[in-house]
């Protein structure tokens, strides 16, 4: 082959392979960005959902609390019981769409057992608000929403071990979520 081919031939190569690594570096930088937009979108996503959950669960927590502070010192009613629902339904047409997956059911349920238990005839409704039994599975199922929105917004605490997050609960957490699983 005669020299001036070689040559043109080197030199193409040369353009060729800087070429292909340009390319492969411009990748990689292109990579790397959208990796850090996702990241920035991701957060600021996590961050405005954090502070509307913040404004609105406080109202949500109240009602169970107090409903919870009621159950454990005084007998409840059936008014007791048309209240927190209605209350409770006001507050979810407002504000469900910030619950989390988990959340979301566990306030649908709770919602769809006091329904139920309205739908009892006034007998069978007074004999259940008598059983210590009952008000105690009513209650369970009350901290478990409790539970559940304290979770949403990272109530408890959080330690940053090793490069990840990590939450750290209380023994009565433990023990709703420990219910929560073995049901």
């Amino acid at each position: 082959m005669p020299k001036e081919i070689w040559i043109a031939l080197i030199a193409f190569l040369g353009v060729l392979s800087s070429a292909v690594v340009s390319f492969l570096i411009s990748r990689n930088i292109v990579n790397t960005e959208l990796k850090k937009l996702r990241y920035e979108m991701k957060k600021t996503y996590a961050s405005k959902l954090l502070e509307a959950r913040l404004n609105v669960y406080p109202t949500l927590y109240f009602l169970l609390s107090s409903f919870l502070k009621e159950t454990r010192y005084r007998s409840i009613h059936k008014t007791t019981i048309e209240t927190l629902l209605a209350q409770i339904d006001e507050w979810d047409s407002k504000n469900a769409i910030l619950l989390g997956e988990n959340s979301g059911r566990i306030c649908y349920i709770f919602r769809e057992n006091l329904w139920q238990l309205l739908d009892c005839t006034n007998e069978k409704l007074k004999q259940k608000l008598e059983s210590p039994q009952f008000i105690e599975e009513l209650r369970t199922e009350a901290q478990k929403l409790e539970l559940a929105i304290k979770s949403d917004i990272g109530i408890y605490g959080v330690d940053f071990v090793g490069g990840e997050f990590s939450t750290s609960m209380t023994s009565e957490h433990k023990r709703v979520l420990d219910d929560l699983q073995n049901k």
